[in-house]
């Protein structure tokens, strides 16, 4: 069995296209880049790969994964809001609306320190993740209390 895998992962290293340099027949690999395993070891190591991280690593990577999507998504609705306080200044006095450009541009100039920080978030690990998140949390709430009197200031 463990020859049939084998000449049968060969066979698909040799014949598939990702394995060509572009505009050339030549192949990267002639042969496949990993070892062969019997059904028992690959038994062995699926066991292994399902206990998977250690539960704390897992419910942090699970923290951070849900931050990372409920900020996301924060920062396509404040785009949203933004852009539909931009549609209302066409229905306000020069004046007004001179005011509510003033206001938007400060709202993204917000946003993008925002989306700064966010990305530094990214980036970190470990123990400065934490202090970064606080960072982030700041300008956001920055950002949602600026909005919040943007919107309530032209209605």
């Amino acid at each position: 069995m463990e020859q049939v895998i084998h000449d049968e992962i060969r066979r698909f290293v040799l014949e598939s296209p990702d394995n060509r340099f572009p505009e050339s027949d030549r192949l990267y690999f002639d042969e496949p880049l990993v070892g062969f395993a019997s059904a028992a070891a690959f038994a062995r190591q699926r066991s292994r790969a399902s206990r998977g991280f250690p539960k704390e690593r897992r419910n942090t990577m699970d923290k951070k994964e849900e931050y990372r999507e409920k900020l996301e998504a924060q920062l396509k609705e404040w785009k949203a809001k933004i852009d539909t306080l931009e549609t209302r200044g066409t229905k306000f006095t020069a004046e007004t609306k001179n005011d509510l450009m003033r206001e938007i541009e400060e709202l993204r100039r917000k946003k993008g320190i925002v989306k700064d920080k966010w990305n530094e978030l990214q980036k970190s690990g470990g123990d400065s993740w934490d202090t970064m998140k606080e960072g982030v949390e700041k300008v956001a709430a920055d950002l949602k209390h600026a909005m919040e009197r943007v919107l309530s200031r032209f209605k």
